[in-house]
């Protein structure tokens, strides 16, 4: 029987087997993917990684210690107001910072202003200090000389509140560094 010899003068039985490739599987081709195109893998990886974990650390940590600021209380243990004078005063506060919060960030030192619960104008204006770990039973010791009264009706209304009740509720208001971390 004679051969058949395709156009280049091969036999094309030949032709066929060497065309004919065993087929790879999934797994062949999955790795031959990925030796190709590592640098894109890593590059798709890098950049979910920055746009999930950058968000979460300098807004999403920032954001929840700071909401476990604005619900923590100080409870003030010890409470002195000397030398009183129309404008300003000497006031030393030794307060419990409580929170239920998980997160302990550092506060900076900041200026308060301090109302009466119900109350819109603030009857004094004081220096915090710098408060380092704010968990729960934090002691904070405010001492101030010359601290300057806010308005003078409402420190009279605060004074008055003070001498003529068991409890009040004073809030404290203020904008100051807060960072949560090492």
């Amino acid at each position: 029987m004679a051969e058949k010899l395709g156009a280049s003068g091969h036999s094309e039985a030949a032709t066929d087997a060497a065309t004919a490739t065993p087929r790879r599987s999934f797994g062949q081709k999955f790795a031959r993917h990925c030796a190709r195109f590592w640098w894109l893998h890593l590059i798709i990886f890098i950049i979910v990684v920055l746009v999930v974990v950058l968000p979460v650390i300098y807004v999403g940590y920032p954001k929840i210690a700071q909401d476990g600021i604005n619900s923590a209380t100080l409870h003030i243990t010890s409470q002195e107001v000397l030398n009183p004078t129309p404008d300003h005063v000497d006031v030393s506060l030794t307060s419990r910072f409580i929170t239920d919060s998980s997160y302990h960030p550092d506060l900076e030192a900041f200026n308060a202003s301090l109302y009466l619960q119900g109350r819109d104008r603030s009857f004094i204006n004081l220096g915090i200090p710098d408060i380092d770990g704010a968990k729960n039973g934090t002691v904070v010791q405010v001492d101030q000389k010359a601290a300057v009264i806010g308005n003078r009706d409402e420190f009279e209304r605060y004074c008055e509140t003070t001498l003529g009740s068991e409890e009040y509720t004073v809030f404290l208001t203020g904008s100051g560094g807060l960072k949560q971390g090492s």
